[in-house]
């Protein structure tokens, strides 16, 4: 009984308020679980006792700077905190700018809406919890499952819980595709120390300060580029429109 405390529940109550919230508001490898073109085979852990839900949802940034060679990547102030994000000022900008090519780059600027869990890959238990960052075609089916009293259910509970099938299909941008499934029998999680080493998901969703953020563009560029404004030799943007956001990720497949 003393294992039972260490995870709350996920009721149907909690998973109906996530569809809602969704509708509202409309590094290293040996963290992230990364999806591979075909099956892949998962177990979401169960909520600690301060979540409600296995979930975090955050807006993310994902920036490629000039001479930088790492993305520049960061929860949204504006959409998480409710402060000014340099990344959506510039969008703003584009979007005034009274040209269609400017506002139809601004979309590049926005955030995208990510969520993240902690799991198991099935195939490789020993590495223990991962996190598994994905977007809103997958957390929707996940949820839709957790409702679903005949085909699905709490597939996080320790015990009663089950493995999530999700297939990818496609490489790129415009061809991938993703279907979400349970697994066909109901089975233990297996090692319950996995609930208590979950990584924090609290990180990718806090949002950094405006000198964080200069700190780490700084970083990634050695110092080269501020940002929002214009480098010496060049009337252009700092993080420039087109060809600094990445082009080849769509939101259920990014590269964290």
């Amino acid at each position: 009984m003393s294992d039972m405390v260490q995870y709350g529940s996920w009721s149907i109550e909690d998973a109906s308020k996530a569809i809602k919230e969704l509708d509202k508001k409309e590094s290293s490898s040996a963290l992230f679980y990364k999806l591979d073109v075909g099956q892949n085979v998962v177990r979401f852990l169960p909520p600690t006792p301060q979540m409600k839900s296995p979930f975090m949802i955050s807006y993310q940034h994902y920036l490629r700077v000039p001479g930088a060679d790492k993305p520049v990547v960061f929860a949204c102030p504006m959409k998480l905190a409710g402060r000014h994000c340099p990344a959506c000022a510039y969008a703003q900008q584009l979007q005034n700018s009274g040209n269609q090519a400017d506002r139809k780059q601004a979309w590049d600027f926005m955030p995208r809406m990510r969520v993240f869990a902690n799991v198991i890959d099935r195939e490789d238990e020993a590495s223990g919890p991962k996190v598994l960052g994905f977007g809103k075609m997958i957390y929707e089916a996940l949820i839709k499952l957790r409702m679903d009293e005949y085909t699905g259910g709490d597939y996080t509970h320790p015990e009663t819980g089950f493995d999530i099938v999700i297939d990818r299909t496609g490489m790129g941008k415009q061809d991938t595709n993703y279907s979400v499934r349970a697994a066909r029998n109901s089975s233990p999680m297996g090692d319950m120390s996995w609930i208590r080493d979950q990584h924090d998901l609290t990180r990718f969703a806090t949002p950094p300060s405006e000198e964080e953020l200069r700190q780490m563009i700084a970083e990634a560029t050695g110092g080269g580029v501020e940002l929002g404004q214009p480098p010496v030799a060049q009337n252009q943007p700092a993080i420039s429109p087109k060809s600094t956001i990445s082009q080849d990720v769509g939101d259920d497949d990014l590269p964290w």
